[in-house]
């Protein structure tokens, strides 16, 4: 027992004394580490923020970004915002899609009823315009105008539409609303107004008979043109097809699918108008396939 209580006095004397001296000694080495460290060194800036970052100090950032530059993108984002506030809310251009709203409207010439498709009535921003109902659509123009005959009442916008030979003249036009709660656009002419709504165009679809298979003194693109208009029909490999003709009666094109009898020369097309409905052509094929008569009028194939 008095070895061990020897031993822990002799213990807790080795600590004592490290307390005491260990504070002296590390001032001692400071000292001289500051003694020895006492020159001057230039370091480039670089070393100087690696140093910083070892020794857990931020370096100086350069500023990247100008206050010119800063300020021309407030602007821009500040434009965009209020060009899409505009388009959203205040945006009163005729340009879109529209389709006749029977509820607060009588013209008969816009009419549909519960066994027609919905006749749409787009007007382009570049001036072109067109009605179309199931698969056939009429082609025309639209444009802003003033109209001399008119009350000269300010705030009042007239537009003039030639889609011919649905509608020809100029109205007196006003759109409310916006994207959110729907807009309206009013066309007025001799005092009568025409209510449309905005909407989005929708296409029916004709299916492709099964027994379908491409006849090749058919298929094809043919033209033919006489001194007031012009005819193409297209007929695709695939059984769509498009019908177009355009001239003083007006523009229009017709989508559609066929079928070829070869035994009775006869080609059926299918499109909708109103309802579906076909119709009957018969052919003859001539001049090594690069003529087709359609019920009397001669085509000649396009290349």
């Amino acid at each position: 027992m008095e070895d061990f209580e020897k031993f822990e006095n002799t213990e807790s004397e080795i600590e004592n004394a490290a307390e005491e001296t260990a504070p002296a000694e590390a001032e001692t080495i400071e000292n001289e580490v500051d003694s020895e460290m006492n020159f001057n060194v230039d370091i480039p800036e670089a070393a100087q923020d690696n140093e910083a970052e070892q020794f857990g100090e931020a370096p100086k950032k350069k500023k990247l970004i100008s206050t010119p530059i800063i300020i021309a993108a407030i602007i821009l984002v500040a434009a965009i915002i209020a060009g899409g506030v505009y388009f959203l809310f205040f945006n009163s251009s005729v340009a879109g899609t529209w389709v006749f709203d029977e509820n607060t409207s009588s013209a008969d010439q816009a009419s549909k009823t519960k066994n027609e498709n919905v006749r749409y009535y787009t007007f382009n921003n570049d001036g072109s315009a067109s009605i179309s109902v199931g698969t056939i659509q009429v082609n025309g123009t639209w444009k802003y105008t003033d109209d001399s005959s008119a009350s000269p009442d300010e705030g009042k916008k007239f537009i003039e539409i030639n889609i011919l030979p649905a509608v020809s003249g100029t109205f007196e036009v006003k759109v409310e609303g916006n994207i959110f709660t729907g807009k309206t656009l009013t066309l007025t002419t001799q005092n009568t107004p025409i209510k449309f709504v905005s909407a989005s165009k929708v296409e029916p679809k004709l299916e492709v008979s099964k027994k379908f298979k491409p006849v090749k003194e058919v298929t094809g693109s043919w033209k033919y043109k006489d001194t007031y208009s012009n005819y193409n029909y297209k007929f695709n490999e695939d059984g769509t097809c498009l019908i177009a003709s355009k001239g003083q009666s007006g523009d229009s094109s017709t989508k559609g699918v066929y079928t070829v009898d070869t035994k009775k020369k006869i080609i059926t097309v299918t499109f909708i108008s109103d309802q579906k409905q076909s119709s009957q052509l018969p052919y003859v094929s001539g001049k090594k396939g690069n003529e087709l008569t359609l019920s009397t009028v001669k085509f000649t194939r396009e290349k």
